[in-house]
């Protein structure tokens, strides 16, 4: 070989060194050629995580590929700058859709997505239910039914056993003389033996074991707060006055006095006085915690009640609503007319419906995308009819009766909101299990009660 030709061959090596070396660099640091702009621009990504795994991935329609079965995520990366149309489905399930934003050297994250089942398996648990209660380890449920005896309707609250598999087994069965809509409230006991009953004329204690129907005799314009025992009832009268009745000896105890309002927190009691501090007190009246340092100041504008979910506190009061803060002071939320409060499993965000409108309120900085801040409000969904009833399905996911439907939806507010009609019809009453994942429907025209389960 000639020295020219050495030397020619080791220009053309140099000079292809010197122009392939810095390109690799820039592809491996993720830049890429944008045909449309005639540039060289940085890239982005797009991970996202889905439930149930094994889900398609599409992005501005073109396929990517399949969520991996063992967290159901997938990753796509070196993607230019700007808006995508991203669409992830499964045989059998509603599509989640949406158009999301990729920046360059950064990862757009949708990481809580959960696709619903077009068919939701169900049951029929009763066929003739005018009302129901669940008990609190949802081992038991008691039904108002209709029964036709001789030829005459009578009505009978009746307790049923719910096995795992939602079958149900009869454990007693009461003749009722009111209405229906004549019951205030419902209180199971501690062991979920005993049943209190509060109607607008009375108060009933039903005991399944042995069977027997007792009206007590206390005064209906008492507060009620349920069971601290087997033996016990609670309740605040209008003095004041937190006192525990025993219903078996029928005799009466005052527990503490100067009381606006109290509710039961497992065995002790949260009591708000007249001064307007929040206390934690035991079953004797013994102090065991102050909530707040700065005296509430607002309970003198009508009655004030007292909301606690897990960890955080709340005060409501004609639609106002105040979160204790760790400062220990109650801080006013900006937003009035509140009717209904719900506050999600992680404790950063609490759903609150105003005028049958959807709006989240974050407590604590939300780092999951999109990102949110303490204090931050925004709207999320209005509602084709009145909002009865709000559960969270998760921290992410909401469950929303209203008259005519139960609506699934995310509170992932990029773009618009993927929401699916969970069950459509005449709705009377929802209850919802988190824990067992099982939401149960009493239909209005059928009386039917169904139990939806496995989604």
């Amino acid at each position: 070989m000639s020295q020219k030709l050495k030397k020619s061959l080791f220009l053309l090596f140099f000079l292809s060194f010197c122009i392939i070396a810095p390109l690799m660099i820039l592809y491996s640091l993720g830049y890429r050629f944008n045909w449309k702009t005639k540039t060289l621009v940085q890239t982005g990504a797009i991970y996202i995580k889905v439930r149930p795994k094994k889900a398609s991935f599409y992005l501005n329609d073109k396929y990517i590929g399949t969520t991996d079965f063992l967290n159901g995520s997938i990753f796509k990366k070196n993607i230019l700058p700007g808006t995508y149309f991203v669409k992830v489905e499964k045989p059998g399930y509603y599509i989640w859709k949406k158009q999301l934003k990729v920046r360059k050297r950064l990862v757009t994250e949708a990481k809580e997505i959960i696709l619903l089942p077009k068919k939701i398996s169900s049951l029929v648990l009763e066929k003739k239910a005018l009302d129901f209660y669940v008990s609190p380890s949802l081992k038991r449920i008691s039904l108002v039914e209709t029964k036709t005896e001789k030829e005459k309707e009578n009505l009978f609250l009746i307790i049923y056993e719910l096995n795992s598999d939602l079958t149900k087994k009869i454990i007693a069965r009461f003749p009722i003389s009111f209405k229906t809509p004549d019951i205030k409230n419902f209180y199971w006991s501690p062991n979920e033996e005993i049943i209190l009953l509060e109607t607008k004329n009375a108060l009933y204690l039903l005991k399944t074991n042995p069977r027997q129907q007792v009206k007590l005799p206390l005064p209906l314009n008492i507060n009620l707060l349920g069971f601290i025992s087997d033996q016990e009832v609670v309740y605040l009268d209008t003095k004041g006055f937190l006192v525990a009745y025993n219903v078996n000896n029928l005799k009466s105890e005052v527990i503490s006095a100067k009381n606006e309002n109290c509710i039961l927190e497992k065995n002790s009691f949260l009591c708000l006085d007249s001064d307007g501090i929040l206390k934690k007190i035991d079953r004797r009246g013994k102090i065991l915690k102050v909530l707040n340092l700065i005296p509430f100041s607002e309970q003198q504008k009508g009655k004030v009640s007292i909301l606690k979910e897990n960890e955080s506190v709340f005060l409501i009061n004609k639609g106002e609503v105040w979160k204790l803060t760790s400062e220990k002071e109650f801080k006013k939320i900006k937003i009035s007319g509140v009717d209904l409060l719900k506050v999600s499993p992680d404790e950063r965000k609490i759903a609150l419906v105003k005028n049958d409108q959807l709006y989240l309120y974050y407590l604590k900085k939300d780092y999951q995308q999109p990102i949110k801040n303490p204090g931050e409000i925004f709207f999320l969904f209005q509602a084709d009819s009145d909002i009865k009833n709000l559960y969270w399905y998760d921290s992410y996911h909401l469950l929303i009766q209203t008259n005519q439907a139960v609506y699934f939806l995310e509170t992932d507010n990029r773009d618009s909101l993927n929401f699916y009609p969970f069950v459509k019809g005449s709705i009377n009453k929802t209850f919802f299990s988190r824990e067992k994942k099982v939401l149960l429907i009493l239909d209005a025209k059928t009386l039917s009660l169904l139990a939806f389960y496995g989604f």
